[in-house]
């Protein structure tokens, strides 16, 4: 090896030491993201492409190899481009790594450095690729490029559409407190790892995770630190140590015990527990003792730092020993100056301690004087040694030495110790230096040492014989780093054919054909021989082809047919095509078929509800062809909050439930009470009906006892006052009401309120809740209406009836008192007073007494106002009319002539009166009152002062053809019959033969009922008037029919399966069950959600109106075209048909199995019940009625019989007709 190449070695090895020592961690647990930037672990090499494979990205491609003239197996290497101004070659015309510029043989300028000190990425980079086939250099570069088979790399652009981004943060420790934060971020090329990036540095403090460790073996805590982000970690360690010393001596007097040194370290917390036996510590100072003995204490010491504790136990002494001998010498007085020897004998052996000397005690025996001797040396402290802080490379240590016969105890601290290295060796390869690593485990400092040179390549070649296409060559490949070179190229040997034989021989028009084969490698070689050539046969027609008579080939086609084409065009359920027919033979064929047109979908969106999934529907418009896609999840139920199904009223308790918000479905139903109809007002005045709370009082507030509330199902109250109290506007009484809940005024509440004298008023309470009666106005209800005036000088109260002529009470007539005190009559809708059909208006006092002179005014429809003062009997007629019947009292009035009818059984009403022209007045008497001399019939006339008429021709006449005729005496009055001496009647048995009275029928004869509701609307105030009804809901019509008609609760348990007793209709369905009016399916279910259809209900109709007729079905036929005999339904639609209950479609249908509707639904059950609207009274009173907001009017064709079914009302019958009172 020459010196230059020795030297550059060295260069290059020191340069390798240099980059590992400075890539290597101090601390191994520094983190890196997986992506690398090969700027960052850049290898130097000293030749230029030896240095590009160093740090190039290698991938295997397969690439056109045209060499080998076929896609090949190539080995690519990308490197980016880094130069010192950041700048591409390509800049400077350089394309090659060599310097070799663009034009293949000038050289320019690299501007080349190290990546990560001097030299910056460009956008770039290097690309070499070797052929792994033939072994070529950058063979896809083509024959005729500079770097063809030339080792060197060629500069090509990164493609941005291939960067990918990257964010790298990398953490190294930095001293004690504090690590290195590297941020690196941008854009990558995930070919050649070429990176555009920007960077922050910066300094963070650690991030430490402490955990604190007990060694109650070494007397202390260990507290480890450990860097989440840098891995830097410490350890320190807290001493834990207390000793506790024994004492030794002799009884003194005074109290001792043990002695407590504590040497831990700040920040631990120590508890001391002290007892007599180790199993129980529980003092908390050390006894104490004053008595010669040898005492044991036990003791239990806690330690605690930063949570974590461990405890201790051991055992101290208290030796205390008796008071010190006092040498003392008797001597005797016989002998006190004669000398005395001794005769010591041996008492005891005092043991030496650590720092006392041991001895013998021995005692004269004659004069008891004591002595020591005997001594024995101090056995000096025998001291145990326990480590309490190891030393290490960062802190000193500390040793304990404690006496273990006396508890005396000094304490040591050592010096810092030497760093624990741990050795790592890296062996070196040939691509890494090798060395050796010496890690502190303590504190984590860290040196290298023996670093060893890069070792060479461990190359295996593997030789590749040439081909008769291919070259051959030897691929050296690095065993240890996988480097790959191609060399020793040999050339392709060529194919070595044989003579070939005989394939296919020529043909008229065919080549022959010779097949020669290699015989090394089997590829096979063509060579064709020349063609014999046709022999024409007979020439082409319009069908028939020319050919060779002696192969058969086609030498001319046909002429073919001349074809005249009819498309039918495609549709979205048939294909398209063409028809061709030929104009010259009439040859047919089809062809060009198209597909099927696309269908012309038109999209229905069912919503998704809460129980079932939405969808799209699509229905072609064109062939009726559909599909369903598009599932949306359900929803799921939105439960509500509670809501009132049926109000619990005075007549029954409610029902309430919480339903989905979204689809209605109920989820939970609960009963509800029925409320208190009646009540009396206790001494405070109040009572409580329904949901109100009722107060009466009267002037001044005061309150009004045992008065009598009741309320009806519409919260209609009614009052009917205690005896003694009377309707006086003198003494009014005041009615205020109260939701019973929340006292609260309620507003708008009808009250209706009577006396014992049967005088009535109504009104509505006001936005207090309050109504005052009697007032200046009222409704006369069904009876009569109370007002009252007050003036300065009087009050006057007046008790109000209006009736027809018949004295038939005129219900719901309206009055008030003006500013006059005159009286105002407003006559409800459509009742106009006539001569025929006059108003007759009662006036009395509270106590019943006639009001005389009271103006009355009478307001009708069509602007009708009359005038009228009363009379006597406190009566006004308007108009004044000639004829009328008598009231309860007999009397009446016509032309201003008050008539009065009665006998001896007292007044007779409804007397016919009528008072002709001439001034001749005619009495017809009601059925059940005749002419007979037994009961004569007494009439007196009276004028308008109430002042006796004489002389006027009364004719008095009965139903069984009596008839008696007088004039009026001066008292105004007339008896009849005149009864004879004999004592016979002298009234005429026969019709009058003029001058008599045409009488109309008094009184029809009338049925009255009471017909309830027995459908309602909804929440939103609809009815639905289309809306399907379920099977559940038809059960609870009928059930309430039949309960109301029978007088009896709807009450049951239900035998089908699918009705529990929790369901809202569960009683009706069981109530039915019992008069089988409903039979469910034969799966013994009743279903009661299902829509109930038209047969169904029609069926169910007939079954409930056998309850209380005769049904005969038998013989009954109907003409509808969609039913026949053998329809499960029909003997019953039949027999409705027959009855008049139905009518069917304009098309001659039925369609039973229909779902029915509610309007349907209260037609059928209204003519089933023989119910009929009272059309005049709804259209004069649609204020007070139940309506609904989807009918505003009657413009619905069932819109009466929903009105007739959804209303309680009163109704007198008089054959068909029905004429609601309500």
């Amino acid at each position: 090896m020459s010196i230059k190449k020795a030297i550059k070695s060295i260069i290059s090895i020191i340069l390798s030491v240099h980059m590992v020592i400075s890539v290597t961690p101090s601390v191994s647990a520094a983190q890196h993201n997986e992506y690398i930037d090969p700027a960052d672990v850049w290898m130097t090499v000293n030749n230029r492409t030896n240095e590009l494979d160093m740090n190039a990205t290698v991938t295997y491609e397969t690439q056109y190899c045209p060499v080998c003239d076929k896609e090949t197996a190539c080995m690519t290497y990308r490197v980016p481009e880094y130069t010192k101004s950041g700048e591409t070659a390509l800049n400077r015309n350089v394309r090659y790594s060599d310097g070799t510029c663009v034009d293949g043989t000038s050289k320019g300028n690299l501007d080349s450095g190290i990546p990560g000190q001097d030299a910056y990425y460009t956008g770039y980079h290097w690309t070499k690729s070797v052929c792994q086939s033939c072994g070529t250099i950058n063979a896809i570069d083509g024959p005729g490029a500079y770097d063809f088979n030339r080792n060197v790399y060629c500069l090509n652009p990164c493609d941005y559409n291939f960067f990918l981004d990257f964010d790298n943060t990398t953490y190294e420790p930095y001293d004690e407190d504090y690590h290195t934060v590297t941020l690196k971020a941008g854009k990558y090329c995930q070919f050649c790892k070429g990176t555009k990036e920007r960077g922050t540095n910066k300094k963070e403090a650690h991030d430490f995770t402490e955990v604190v460790d007990a060694q109650l073996g070494n007397n202390r805590f260990c507290i480890h630190q450990h860097c989440d982000d840098c891995g830097y970690e410490t350890s320190e360690y807290v001493t834990a140590k207390s000793v506790i010393t024994s004492y030794y001596g002799e009884v003194d007097g005074d109290a001792h015990t043990l002695t407590v040194s504590d040497l831990s370290d700040r920040g631990v917390k120590t508890s001391i527990r002290y007892g007599k036996t180790a199993e129980k510590c529980n003092l908390t100072s050390a006894p104490n003792f004053t008595e010669a003995g040898y005492n044991t204490v036990y003791y239990e010491i806690t330690y605690m730092y930063d949570g974590e504790s461990m405890t201790e136990n051991g055992v101290s002494y208290v030796w205390l020993l008796d008071e010190p001998e006092i040498s003392v010498t008797i001597i005797m007085p016989e002998t006190r100056n004669e000398t005395h020897e001794h005769d010591f004998r041996y008492i005891e052996t005092v043991p030496p301690t650590c720092n006392t000397l041991g001895y013998e005690r021995w005692q004269c025996k004659d004069c008891g004087a004591l002595e020591k001797k005997n001594y024995v040396q101090m056995t000096g402290h025998d001291y145990e040694t326990v480590t309490i802080k190891d030393a290490t490379c960062k802190e000193n240590g500390l040793i304990l030495n404690l006496c273990k016969n006396c508890g005396d105890f000094n304490t040591v601290t050592t010096t810092t110790g030497a760093h624990k290295y741990n050795v790592k060796t890296i062996n070196p390869t040939c691509q890494m230096v090798g060395y050796t690593e010496h890690k502190c485990e303590l504190c984590g400092d860290t040196y290298l040492t023996d670093i060893q040179p890069i070792v060479s390549h461990a190359f295996e070649s593997i030789v590749k014989e040439p081909t008769c296409t291919d070259k051959g060559y030897t691929t050296s490949t690095c065993s240890m780093c996988g480097l790959t070179n191609v060399t020793d190229y040999t050339e392709p040997l060529g194919h070595d054919y044989d003579e070939g034989k005989t394939v296919t021989n020529s043909t008229c028009e065919g080549e022959g054909v010779i097949e020669y084969t290699c015989s090394r490698c089997g590829d096979k070689m063509i060579k064709s021989t020349s063609a014999n050539g046709h022999k024409p046969g007979a020439p082409a027609n319009c069908t028939e082809p020319q050919i060779c008579e002696d192969c058969g080939t086609i030498l001319q086609l046909p002429k073919g047919h001349t074809y005249e084409s009819r498309v039918i065009a495609p549709t979205c359920t048939e294909m398209g095509y063409t028809v061709y027919k030929c104009k010259d033979c009439g040859d047919e064929y089809t062809g060009d078929y198209t597909d099927k047109a696309e269908h012309k979908y038109t999209k229905t969106v069912t919503e998704p509800t809460c129980t079932e999934h939405g969808f799209s529907t699509y229905v072609c418009s064109e062939c009726g062809a559909s599909y369903i896609s598009d599932f949306v999840k359900q929803l799921g139920h939105t439960p509500s909050e509670w809501i009132i199904d049926t109000p619990a009223t005075i007549e029954n308790s409610g029902e309430k439930h919480i339903e989905c918000t979204t689809c209605g479905e109920k989820l939970q139903n609960v009963e509800i009470p029925k409320l208190a109809d009646i009540d009396r007002t206790d001494e405070d005045g109040n009572a409580e009906v329904g949901r109100f709370s009722v107060l009466l009082t009267g002037k001044d507030g005061v309150p009004v006892f045992n008065g009598e509330v009741i309320i009806d199902a519409n919260d209609n109250i009614s009052i009917k006052l205690p005896n003694g109290r009377l309707l006086d506007i003198a003494d009014p009484t005041t009615v205020t009401v109260f939701f019973a809940e929340t006292q609260q005024p309620a507003e708008n509440i009808n009250i209706s309120i009577e006396d014992a004298n049967g005088n009535h008023a109504t009104g509505t309470t006001n936005e207090n809740g309050q109504a005052v009666f009697p007032g200046d106005s009222t409704n006369t209800g069904e009876n009569n209406g109370t007002i009252g005036t007050e003036g300065e000088e009087e009050t006057n109260t007046y008790v109000v009836t209006v009736t027809d002529k018949d004295n038939t009470v005129i219900p719901g007539c309206t009055i008030k008192v003006d500013e006059n005190n005159n009286i105002i009559v407003t006559l409800p809708e459509g009742i106009i007073p006539s001569n025929e059909q006059p108003i007759i208006i009662i006036v009395k006092d509270q106590n019943g007494t006639p009001q005389q002179e009271v103006e009355i005014t009478v307001v009708g429809d069509n602007d009708y106002s009359a005038t009228g003062k009363t009379d006597s009997d406190g009566k006004t007629t308007v108009p004044e009319t000639n004829l009328g019947y008598t009231d309860e009292n007999g009397k009446v009035t016509v032309d201003g002539y008050t008539v009065t009818v009665e006998n001896k059984d007292g007044p007779i009403e409804n007397a016919y009166v009528e008072r002709d022209e001439k001034g001749k007045i005619s009495v017809k008497l009601p059925d059940g009152k005749t002419l007979k001399t037994s009961n004569q019939t007494t009439v007196t006339v009276l004028d308008k002062d109430g002042k006796t008429v004489k002389g006027v021709s009364v004719t008095v006449t009965d139903n069984k053809n009596g008839k008696a005729t007088k004039s009026t005496d001066s008292k105004g009055k007339i008896t009849v019959p005149v009864k004879s001496s004999g004592g016979s009647s002298s009234s005429s048995s026969g019709r009058s033969s003029g001058g008599g009275v045409s009488l109309a029928t008094v009184k029809t004869n009338t049925t009255a009922e009471e017909h309830k509701a027995y459908i309602y609307g909804y929440e939103d105030g609809t009815f639905r008037p289309e809306k399907d009804m379920t099977r559940a809901e038809a059960a609870a019509i009928f059930a309430r029919l039949i309960s109301e008609k029978k007088g009896e609760t709807i009450s049951g348990s239900s035998k089908f399966s699918d009705v529990k007793a929790k369901d809202w209709f569960s009683k009706d369905v069981a109530y039915l069950e019992k008069y089988n009016i409903i039979k469910g399916y034969e799966d013994k279910t009743f279903r009661p959600e299902k829509a109930v259809t038209r047969a169904e209900f029609v069926t169910m109709a007939v079954r409930y109106y056998g309850l209380f007729n005769e049904v005969k079905k038998t013989g009954q036929t109907v003409k509808y075209t969609d039913l026949n005999s053998s329809y499960w339904a029909y003997d019953d639609i039949a027999y409705a048909k027959n009855i008049g209950w139905l009518n069917g479609y304009a098309d001659g249908t039925f369609k039973g199995d229909n779902n029915i509707t509610r309007a349907e639904v209260v037609t059928v059950v209204n003519r089933a019940t023989g119910r009929k609207a009272d059309e005049s009274y709804i259209n004069k009173n649609l204020s007070v009625l139940n309506k609904f907001t989807d009918l505003k009017n009657n413009a619905h064709w069932a819109y009466y019989d929903i009105e007739e079914a959804a209303n309680t009302h009163k109704a007198t019958k008089a054959g068909e007709a029905e004429t609601w009172t309500k």
